[in-house]
């Protein structure tokens, strides 16, 4: 039996979700304003016509970025906030027995976008990676090292995913958005690979930062 189509992810959504998580997505309100998750949901709905509210949970959930996959269980409630703040409407799928709705956003969705899209947040983006340094004290001078790798090689392989993603997800704006991830990706390997010449010479400074 063919798959109810209201119950597939949306065609290009899961790009669309990648670069939420990609750029970060916060519960907590900025300025009395539309959250981080608010935003990047409503501009998932704008630029995916026809989205429904299952579509958009599903594509978190399959989302490869860690933040957006853990936000799915907001989804429903997520939809629920945005149609009370007149920033969507609902619309039911002709003949759907499960009353599926399909979500549109309004004039007032896209002005509170334009709202999110003039913020400056430039705040230094969390990277556990750089809070793990540094307590690499805890570890024996061979664990170090051995981290420092594991840090580069899973790094690598995320990197190749990408790729792979990127490869199949083509678009002008979305070759942006790539850019912007291969970089920082590279970044932070050359930035571990600095780490683990670093622990070469200066096992003793972190023994010494640890006692301390």
């Amino acid at each position: 039996m063919a798959q109810d189509p209201t119950h597939r992810p949306h065609p290009n959504l899961l790009a669309a979700v990648w670069w939420c998580g990609i750029y970060g997505v916060g519960l907590a309100p900025v300025r009395d304003e539309t959250t981080e998750l608010e935003a990047h949901a409503l501009s998932l709905i704008l630029r995916c016509p026809s989205l429904t509210a299952y579509q958009l949970r599903q594509s978190f959930a399959e989302s490869p970025t860690r933040l957006i996959a853990m936000s799915q269980g907001t989804a429903y409630p997520l939809v629920q906030r945005l149609k009370k703040r007149g920033f969507i409407v609902a619309e039911e799928v002709p003949g759907d027995g499960r009353k599926a709705e399909r979500l549109r956003c309004t004039a007032e969705g896209k002005d509170a976008l334009r709202a999110w899209l003039w913020r400056t947040d430039l705040a230094i983006p969390e990277d556990p990676l750089r809070s793990k340094v540094l307590i690499l004290g805890v570890l024996t001078y061979p664990e170090r090292q051995r981290r420092a790798l594991s840090m580069r090689a899973q790094l690598l392989e995320a990197l190749a995913d990408f790729e792979d993603f990127a490869e199949a997800n083509p678009g002008p704006l979305l070759q942006l958005a790539h850019d912007n991830a291969r970089t920082g990706l590279l970044a932070r390997i050359r930035w571990v690979e600095r780490v683990a010449h670093a622990l070469n010479g200066e096992n003793a400074l972190l023994d010494q930062t640890l006692e301390a």
